[in-house]
């Protein structure tokens, strides 16, 4: 495997060629054999935990010589790309780098450049058991079979704020059904020719790109599949500024994939009522606020506030549950501030214009220009 700037594949002794920063290393390549899986990692700004990540996959028990893997740099400023190299040069990975086109187009570049038969998606801050890739494998090797993906640990040891989202998350998985239209990209397994067949990831999504992706599948009929009792740690350290801002970004990209496929909107193993209901509370707290200034008439946006609060309950008590830490109460406040950033990112997806579709071919182009084997 060899490390590749720009998406440039670059062969055992030929000159050296010249990067953005003026000069480029040239890492000896090794064969590209066919392989039964390709573990596709996009990064950016991943050095504290691609290491661990590339780590964890090369210890996989599915054998060395049946899979790769690829990791794609989306434009880095951090140490990210050094490290790729460094295990490109010892022929472990297979590393790219591209500009910042985002996760998707980062993702549908790996795919391009890999040769498995099974692809394996995961994130650049995860951290799998030794059976993770067998497993996901094995699974997605099925013909009827579309997505197959996993789930989340018991958040252990994690800041407040991650370890709420890694308990949000993990109960929506574990009381939902064993095959959701929705499969979360931070471990996503299909067969090559169904991500094909369906397009791969569409690049017009920031954020939400397996929901999107997720629906085309289910909507061919293939049947998605998640193992739960495969088990992951996620750990995408945020403050509480990034992760509003990330919810809110989340929204309206979810918002723009249910307009897009309105038939998977319900019932799609993730989202809830609990949700729909969350968002009204949000609106209707916002919309009667100023009746806290007329008299007796301040019950109202306060039974609003109070009926957002009830419905943060369940999660946050399965949190408790799940981890011994009473430290999860702040799930409820923090919940409902997530539930107000989800309506505002809702209401800016209705509203906004559809700019980003028309940047769709400019940045597919710009991606296949840096794909030139």
């Amino acid at each position: 495997m060899v490390a590749s700037d720009h998406l440039d594949r670059t062969a055992e002794g030929s000159p050296p060629g010249m990067d953005d920063c003026g000069n480029r290393e040239v890492t000896p390549p090794v064969s590209h054999r066919p392989v039964r899986a390709s573990v596709v990692i996009p990064a950016r700004n991943s050095e504290g935990t691609i290491a661990r990540v590339i780590t964890a996959c090369l210890e996989q028990d599915l054998g060395a010589e049946r899979f790769e893997v690829v990791v794609v740099d989306d434009g880095s400023s951090d140490d990210t790309w050094r490290i790729l190299k460094e295990y490109a040069s010892r022929g472990e990975i297979l590393a790219l780098r591209q500009p910042n086109l985002g996760a998707a187009a980062a993702r549908n570049a790996g795919t391009r450049a890999s040769s498995g038969e099974i692809l394996v998606f995961c994130d650049a801050d995860i951290i799998v058991p030794p059976n993770w890739l067998r497993r996901l494998v094995d699974a997605a090797s099925g013909p009827e079979v579309g997505l197959v993906g996993c789930v989340y640990a018991p958040a252990e040891a994690l800041p407040l704020i991650t370890s709420c989202t890694h308990e949000e998350i993990r109960r929506r998985q574990i009381r939902g059904p064993d095959a959701p239209l929705h499969i979360g990209s931070f471990t996503m397994a299909l067969r090559r020719s169904l991500f094909e067949s369906v397009g791969g990831f569409d690049v017009e999504f920031i954020r939400a790109q397996d929901t999107e992706l997720s629906y085309r599948v289910a909507e061919t009929g293939y049947r998605s599949c998640l193992l739960k009792d495969l088990e992951v740690r996620h750990e995408h350290t945020r403050t509480l500024r990034e992760w509003l801002v990330n919810q809110h970004k989340q929204a309206f990209w979810r918002a723009r994939t249910v307009n897009r496929h309105p038939s998977c909107a319900c019932g799609d193993g993730y989202a809830c009522w609990r949700d729909w209901a969350s968002l009204a509370a949000s609106a209707a707290m916002l919309l009667t606020a100023p009746l806290a200034l007329v008299g007796q008439l301040w019950i109202v946006p306060a039974t609003m506030l109070g009926l957002l609060a009830a419905l943060q309950i369940p999660q946050t008590a399965f949190a408790i549950r799940d981890t011994g830490e009473w430290r999860h109460l702040a799930m409820i406040p923090l919940q409902m501030l997530r539930s107000v950033a989800w309506l505002a990112g809702s209401i800016a997806s209705l509203i906004a214009p559809r700019r980003h579709e028309a940047q769709v071919p400019e940045r597919e182009a710009a991606t296949e220009s840096r794909s030139i084997i």
